[in-house]
């Protein structure tokens, strides 16, 4: 049989030392160490010796992915799990706002961005105006678990902050959890959340519904976080949010799953450094705490996405500073890694929530609008997928449907570990089924993972 290097393999010569060379592959995430004498066998595929040790070794490659037969078309069988992937009905992940509303200013937030969405209408049991009441939502989802047949259910709480809705989250998940335990579906229950209100109390006050995870947000050290991450309005002695958060979380690490997201820009890489350190002297990697780098990605509304758009087409210097920002927060990421703070550097294979466009992944809102993803929010009825209250999914659901990988994707190395992110295709491209690449990110990022990953794994065994 033919063999060739499969397209996902990516290979890093000379390193750690000359003469070795480091392959990884983005499907299937192995790593392995090979030799001259190796890569010269290789790069001569589909030709190579036919000696039985070689074709062993072969053989060993193209279990890990590195290497397969010549004449498959790999971007055409990924495209392929994609829609084995669109036909799944028995996992449901459902983001749950229980409030439009926060009691943080934070400067990127959507909710400060668009106008629209920061209205303060929230779920309750009796109903307000512009709120839909908790037995509505717990109708729809106990529906979608009986017509999907659904297996697991995953639930996160979301807001604003859910925890200014409290008594809505309590019900929900109280009935939802016996729900689920009588019909035999794994319970997953998370939050996210920005800390402030989640003290030791109330975290083992939600344990008796399942809760296990909750991502929060600290951009940095004390001064950084602050001045991104305000009160919305204080009265009084003005309280850090940073000490508050930071009280609160070393007061239930090792309780549940935490994950601290650190929001990036250029003003406070130095201070997420420190932060990582911060967690890792007070002992916090040994609590389950990990931690995440993301870029500012705001949610543009309609009047503001067609400039957006259109900055991006026609200044190149936003893709130089955005790689800037993606180094940075490569290196965050290996810092963490070596305080124990991120468990394995590899990037795992993900799909865009609004590609899959099969009703596995849903977003809600107060007034019971269906997104597939929260980054829709506030933009036009187009992007929303329906109603709680109808049957019939519609808008961006319909127009996925007919979503195919660009042949520019289908061919690219990195596909698999590409989100392929359709809201950031809207703002980049304007075109929100149109290929949005992000091979630069890739090139910066993935040579740096790669080693740093190889290194700690080497530490490890020695």
């Amino acid at each position: 049989m033919k063999l060739k290097l499969s397209q996902f393999t990516v290979h890093l010569h000379d390193y750690p030392r000359s003469g070795n060379h480091i392959l990884y592959n983005t499907l299937t995430r192995a790593m392995s160490s090979i030799d001259d004498k190796g890569w010269h066998v290789l790069s001569g595929l589909p030709n190579t010796s036919h000696e039985p040790s070689v074709q062993e070794w072969l053989e060993a490659l193209v279990k890990n992915g590195f290497v397969v037969p010549q004449d498959v078309d790999e971007g055409e069988l990924y495209t392929q799990r994609l829609e084995k992937a669109r036909g799944n009905t028995d996992h449901l992940h459902v983001t749950l706002s229980l409030i439009q509303r926060c009691n943080f200013g934070c400067s990127y937030c959507y909710q400060g961005g668009a106008q629209s969405t920061h209205d303060g209408s929230k779920i309750t049991a009796e109903g307000v105006p512009g709120g839909i009441k908790t037995d509505e939502i717990l109708a729809f989802l106990k529906s979608q678990c009986e017509v999907r047949d659904v297996k697991r259910l995953y639930f996160t709480a979301y807001g604003g902050e859910p925890l200014l809705n409290k008594p809505a989250l309590l019900e929900i998940v109280s009935a939802m959890q016996t729900y689920c335990q009588q019909r035999e579906i794994r319970w997953s229950f998370g939050m996210v959340s920005n800390g402030s209100l989640l003290n030791r109390k109330t975290v083992l006050e939600l344990k008796k519904y399942g809760f296990a995870q909750v991502q929060i947000t600290i951009d940095g050290n004390k001064e950084t976080h602050d001045a991104s991450r305000p009160w919305r309005s204080v009265k009084g002695e003005e309280v850090s949010t940073y000490d508050i958060i930071m009280g609160n979380l070393e007061s239930w690490a090792g309780v549940i799953h935490t994950d601290v997201l650190c929001v990036v820009s250029e003003s406070n890489i130095d201070a997420a450094h420190e932060l990582i350190d911060t967690l890792a002297r007070k002992g916090l990697a040994k609590k389950r705490i990990r931690m995440k780098f993301s870029p500012i990605s705001p949610t543009y509304d309609d009047e503001t996405l067609e400039a957006v758009t259109q900055n991006f087409a026609d200044n190149p210097d936003l893709l130089k500073a955005e790689l800037e920002i993606i180094d940075a927060i490569t290196k965050l990421q290996i810092h963490a890694a070596q305080r124990g703070l991120i468990d394995d550097l590899r990037p795992r294979g993900t799909w865009c929530n609004v590609i899959r466009a099969n009703g596995q992944n849903v977003t809600i809102t107060p007034d019971g609008k269906i997104y597939s993803c929260a980054l829709f929010i506030g933009r036009n009825e187009k992007y929303d997928t329906g109603h709680i209250s109808k049957n019939a999914r519609g808008g961006l659901d319909n127009l996925m449907k007919t979503f195919s990988y660009p042949d520019e994707c289908k061919r690219c190395t990195y596909l698999p570990i590409c989100a392929n992110c359709r809201a950031d295709s809207l703002e980049k491209t304007g075109d929100i089924l149109g290929a949005n690449s992000h091979k630069a990110r890739f090139e910066v990022m993935l040579p740096q993972i790669i080693q740093a990953h190889y290194d700690l794994r080497q530490q490890q065994s020695n």
